[in-house]
């Protein structure tokens, strides 16, 4: 048995953070009692999960549970539970017997004593997986290997939102201090202990391309499918629990969204639906932060998920729709809870002469804004035939005005020919739930040359406050003064001459 110097001591610390820890804000504590005691950010004197209590679990101080994080693990435990020690024996050799026949390396096959009844079986993997991916290993496994519960015992999957006791801590709940231990085994010497705290460094973790491998899998369910980053480069699992714990950090939280994940994407998806199986919580997450873009409130987006779903031909999916729905709310949750949104195609804004001309037709101020804004949204959204969302919401975060001005608005660009609404009023949701969709437009053109150009600014785009001067800019800039005199009443005619100060300073 080695001895737990200060150096060995800060390399375990080291070594367990990389295997097995994911979620700081919850966590276990088995006290010298034997009582399991979680902790959680509503406990009373709250401290997140550190280095200080691996210690403690290092030194048979306190032993430590964790829980998998929301959506990822960093390993996979079968929990082998069995009264009798003969047969959790027997179902350990079979599990891992099992694993080795699916093709996983028996050298990436890992156990230790649970320190009471039973053992854990384990593979650490060289990045974090899915729930999901992890669920289907083990399901792969018990059935492959015929493990099923019995009167006798069970296995049971670890680490899920059920906590799971760490390796090399001590069961107190076993007063034998000779079998409390948890010591890693050796499967080659009848599950003797090894009884070295080194063995825990010279633990490999198994690259997840094996794992695929293995299930046959088609898409990429690792953390790529949660693909966020912070600006600080924690992993994505460890952000959620970090800014839980340090709410004043939330207002620099920004996130580096997926390039794959873009509004054309998601049209597409939720046109044509799944095509073929391993896709489908990777689309579930696209389209939940698709219908968050354009303004669905979390009800509504879980809503529209579940109709989505339901429509989907089941031979895309294998997974019960009673699940997906579960996955579905948990996704949704994760989604709106992070503010994540989607990546638009990184092009210019280019306002061209017979685009404004168009929007002049209106002769209401406030008419041309709403106008103007949906002419800026398309340029940035639109699908290639010209048809693209927005949201009254939408229209009125960009102008600053009203969701009910808006409203009443669109119907005049209507009649004016400015704007065509390609569907409108779709109703959507269930009976509890019923909403309606964002409109679909297309933006109507005008034949004529485009004498000038003007490329806009996000910093414009993205502040209502400064929208309107881009609608001033766009007028004076694409047309002449004479033109203006004829195209425009008055009194805004007068307001464009004030204005083209405050444009030309923009550009």
């Amino acid at each position: 048995m080695n001895k737990l110097d200060d150096e060995l001591l800060e390399q375990l610390v080291s070594k367990f953070n990389q295997l097995f820890i994911t979620k700081r804000g919850k966590y276990l504590i088995l006290n010298k009692k034997g009582n399991y005691l979680q902790i959680n950010k509503s406990s009373s004197k709250f401290v997140a999960l550190n280095d200080f209590h691996v210690k403690n679990h290092l030194k048979g101080i306190q032993t430590l549970g964790v829980f998998s994080g929301d959506f990822l693990t960093k390993f996979i435990c079968f929990d082998v539970d069995y009264h009798d020690n003969s047969l959790a024996k027997w179902y350990t050799y079979k599990v891992v017997d099992t694993l080795i026949n699916i093709g996983i390396p028996s050298e990436f096959i890992y156990i230790s004593t649970s320190g009471n009844k039973g053992y854990h079986v384990d593979i650490y993997f060289n990045e974090m997986i899915s729930l999901q991916l992890q669920k289907r290993l083990f399901d792969l496994v018990i059935e492959s290997g015929e493990l099923q519960k019995t009167e006798q015992g069970q296995i049971e999957l670890r680490p899920t939102q059920q906590g799971l006791k760490l390796p090399l801590g001590v069961h107190f709940g076993n007063k034998n201090t000779k079998t409390n231990k948890c010591w890693y085994v050796d499967y080659n010497k009848k599950l003797e202990p090894i009884k070295s705290y080194t063995y825990l460094l010279e633990i490999n973790q198994i690259d997840i391309s094996i794992i695929k491998n293995v299930l046959g899998e088609i898409e990429d369910l690792t953390l790529e499918s949660i693909p966020v980053k912070t600006d600080k480069g924690m992993e994505i699992e460890s952000n959620k629990d970090y800014f839980d714990i340090n709410h004043n950090e939330l207002d620099i939280y920004k996130i580096n969204i997926d390039p794959d994940a873009t509004v054309e994407a998601a049209i597409k998806l939720e046109e044509n639906g799944l095509t073929y199986k391993g896709t489908r919580h990777k689309s579930i997450m696209l389209l939940s932060r698709y219908y968050r873009y354009l303004g669905h409130t979390q009800e509504e987006s879980e809503a529209l998920l579940i109709d989505w779903m339901k429509n989907q031909d089941k031979e895309t999916y294998t997974t019960p729709i009673e699940e997906c729905i579960k996955d579905i709310k948990r996704v949704n949750n994760y989604i709106f809870d992070n503010d994540i949104g989607l990546t638009v195609a990184d092009k210019e804004i280019i306002i061209t002469y017979p685009d404004v001309l168009n929007i002049l037709k209106a002769k209401n101020m406030n008419d041309k804004l709403i106008a103007y804004a949906l002419l800026v949204h398309s340029k940035r959204y639109e699908s290639k035939n010209g048809v693209f969302y927005m949201s009254y919401k939408q229209m009125a975060k960009t102008t600053g005005l009203s969701e009910r001005t808006a409203n009443r608005t669109i119907n005049k660009l209507e009649e004016l020919g400015i704007i065509e609404i390609i569907e409108r009023n779709i109703k959507s949701g269930n009976s509890k739930n019923n909403f309606k969709k964002p409109n679909k437009y297309r933006m109507n053109k005008i034949e004529a040359e485009i004498r000038y150009e003007l490329t806009l600014e996000d910093e414009y785009i993205n502040d209502a406050t400064k929208f309107h001067l881009l609608l001033d800019a766009s007028v004076m800039i694409l047309f002449t003064v004479e033109e203006l005199k004829d195209l425009l009443p008055k009194n805004q005619y007068l307001s464009y001459r004030k204005a083209i100060q405050s444009a030309t300073h923009m550009y």
